[in-house]
């Protein structure tokens, strides 16, 4: 007699796939070096870098086409894709990055803070992830938050901020995110992000 036999499907380690990269690269280096490349694959004209020292980590600034929820490139929408393994955006030969695989070098660090507005949202929208190679996996709700004043999240991520942090935090204010939007807007509807 046959026996009935269940049917059996690999299993995929989110969290092992995503150690992978960000082990093999821990040079801080090749973190700001994959998202200039995103930049430059998001049509960016303006990055800004703001290095924080004594917090061990950076901010990162670009005015290129926003990581948007709704609309869907090859299947998958950019916001998704950003926290998504082996999914892109992107097709072979037509950006520098197609393998998936840039933006989880970010995922190395103990905490990563996501701002982004499309030019048609009236919004801003963030995600704060702390552990992110520990916490996200296929599970993990990265379902974004709205808020109106993305300079007061940036203030709330550090409470305790040394002189050059604050110095820094300052010049990221409210005029700052609205002359950038409008800069950009008038140029062509664009938006910008934040990564942190």
């Amino acid at each position: 007699m046959l026996e009935v036999r269940q049917p059996k499907y690999p299993v995929i380690s989110y969290n092992h796939i995503l150690s992978e990269p960000s082990i093999n690269r821990k040079d801080p280096c090749e973190v700001i070096r994959e998202l200039i490349s995103n930049s430059y694959d998001a049509n960016a004209s303006n990055i800004q870098i703001y290095p924080l020292l004594q917090e061990k980590g950076f901010i990162y600034f670009d005015n290129g086409i926003s990581l948007s929820e709704t609309e869907e490139i090859n299947g998958i929408t950019p916001y998704v894709a950003f926290f998504s393994i082996g999914k892109s955006t992107k097709i072979q030969g037509e950006s520098i990055g197609y393998k998936c695989q840039g933006s989880k070098l970010c995922f190395a660090s103990k905490k990563i803070t996501v701002i982004t507005k499309c030019s048609d949202e009236p919004w801003w929208r963030y995600i704060s992830i702390d552990n992110p190679q520990k916490n996200i996996n296929e599970s993990f709700n990265i379902y974004s938050q709205f808020d109106d004043q993305p300079w007061n999240i940036l203030t709330e991520l550090f409470p305790t901020a040394k002189s050059q942090t604050k110095n820094i935090l300052k010049k990221l204010n409210q005029d700052f995110f609205y002359y950038s939007i409008k800069r950009k807007e008038l140029k062509r509807h664009s938006s910008q992000r934040t990564r942190i």
